[in-house]
């Protein structure tokens, strides 16, 4: 696998870093190196959540430049209008179409202008998951397929980072997500 540049936007309590967790030990199991790098700002309040994760041979910083990543993971519709300027041109969107009420906002449609997206109804993939707090866990389900590591990999770093009834409505919706 060529090196791949990750970002994953949304507001806080939504998983993005715990994606981001997930995603990092499935690459380290793999063998890959790995850097990740998170921007909480007011996360508790809702704000914006930032994460970035860069896998390949060797990688010297967790950053993203602009233009450089491959893939965008948003669970908030404002929050990937923000960070889409981190994606290639020919890089890949994967997200939500929800935009949170209490976010001021004018017609983002106009906004996600990259030709390869994938843009999932958050109400309608709300309506088969266990819990709302799973969603990150749906993504996670998404983007493995555009990935090449065994879903193996996949259930075992879930399976590591959560336990109890959460572990089994996060292996639940991944594997939703992964269909």
């Amino acid at each position: 696998m060529k090196s791949i540049d990750i970002v994953i936007t949304g507001l806080g309590g939504q998983g993005v870093l715990s994606a981001g967790k997930v995603i990092g030990e499935v690459a380290l199991m793999a063998g890959y190196d790995v850097k990740i790098t998170a921007i909480r700002g007011m996360a508790q309040r809702g704000e914006g959540v930032l994460s970035q994760i860069r896998i390949g041979k060797k990688i010297f910083s967790p950053l993203i430049s602009e233009g450089k990543g491959d893939i965008l993971l948003g669970f908030e519709l404002l929050e990937v209008a923000n960070n889409e300027h981190l994606i290639k041109k020919e890089g890949l969107l994967i997200f939500f179409d929800r935009l949170t009420p209490f976010k001021k906002t004018t017609d983002l449609s106009l906004k996600i202008a990259h030709k390869n997206k994938l843009e999932f109804s958050y109400k309608k993939t709300l309506e088969r998951l266990p819990n709302e707090k799973n969603i990150n866990l749906f993504m996670l389900g998404v983007v493995s397929k555009y990935l090449t590591f065994k879903k193996e990999l996949w259930i075992e770093s879930i399976k590591i980072n959560f336990s109890g009834k959460k572990l089994q409505d996060n292996l639940f919706t991944f594997e939703y997500g992964y269909t």
